[in-house]
């Protein structure tokens, strides 16, 4: 739900927004010597930052919001790895008798390995 919500694109409004600024810039491009000749420069600049100033404010707090889902996310899947891995290590430790002396140990960690993988691997 956290990955659809990171990867939903802009509004309607928004995208009309950036299709007029596209449209002043590509109109200034175009006719680049008429726009330099009369000196109109710093007006289309003006003109596109004032198109695009709305649809930074519209769009920047839906942007972190994204990015601290995604992040989030992303802590909950590793957090997931870290503690079935320290948890394997508590159910080996537990099964010897020895701490020191890994040949006391009843829990192969090779299989409690191979039993991990098999978890990340069927969870995906």
């Amino acid at each position: 739900m956290m990955g659809m919500e990171f990867q939903k694109g802009l509004s309607g409004e928004v995208n009309e927004k950036e299709k007029a600024a596209n449209l002043v810039i590509g109109d200034a491009i175009n006719n680049l010597k008429t726009v330099q000749s009369f000196g109109y420069e710093n007006l289309i600049v003006k003109q596109y930052l004032g198109i695009l100033e709305p649809i930074y404010n519209a769009t920047r707090m839906k942007h972190i919001k994204a990015g601290i889902a995604f992040g989030f996310s992303q802590f909950i899947v590793y957090g997931v790895f870290a503690g079935l891995f320290f948890l394997g290590g508590e159910v080996i430790e537990a099964s010897c008798e020895d701490p020191k002396d890994p040949s006391s140990c009843t829990v192969n960690p090779k299989d409690v390995f191979v039993a991990l993988f098999a978890i990340f691997f069927g969870a995906n």
